[in-house]
């Protein structure tokens, strides 16, 4: 038996959600203001709210909707490269780049910009992907968005995007 939430009741519960958000996100920060970036806990903690970000996706995906879509990776990709693009600091350019060159993107974005950048992007491509793709179900939606991921792949790793994309 279910019962009703008073008004009250659900604006505690939000309430509470919102500070405890707070607070991890507080202390996410903190661990990357005061650690070392090569620290193990640091790249833990990373790949651990990367791997957070997409089992939520997977979940309003497949969990809601009942649809079967195989193409986060190629959203996570996009969002990956958008933000190391905006993210490397002038000092590492030219390594991380590979060349002597002029680099074609010549500033660097704070974190959370880049963060917010990505996650746009990502979100364009997922629209425009989307469109066609959603009126499609079952089988048909796995094997067109599977191919959307390998399409992405294969561009990103195309030798005449080196310079883009490392």
């Amino acid at each position: 038996m279910t019962t009703l939430q008073k008004p009250a009741d659900k604006k505690r519960n939000l309430i509470g959600n919102l500070v405890l958000f707070g607070l991890l996100l507080a202390a996410l920060f903190w661990v990357d203001a005061t650690s070392n970036s090569f620290d193990m806990i640091v790249k833990v903690l990373q790949k651990g709210c990367v791997y957070a970000i997409v089992v939520v996706s997977m979940n309003l995906l497949n969990g809601f909707t009942g649809l079967f879509s195989l193409g986060q990776a190629g959203f996570m990709l996009i969002g990956a490269y958008m933000y190391a693009i905006f993210s490397v600091d002038d000092a590492s350019r030219e390594m991380v780049y590979g060349f002597s060159g002029t680099p074609l993107i010549q500033f660097r974005l704070p974190i959370l910009v880049a963060i917010l950048l990505a996650g746009v992007c990502a979100a364009v491509f997922a629209f425009l992907i989307g469109l066609p793709v959603l009126k499609l179900k079952s089988d048909y939606l796995a094997i067109a968005t599977l191919g959307f991921a390998e399409i992405l792949r294969t561009i990103i790793q195309w030798d005449k995007l080196g310079r883009v994309t490392n």
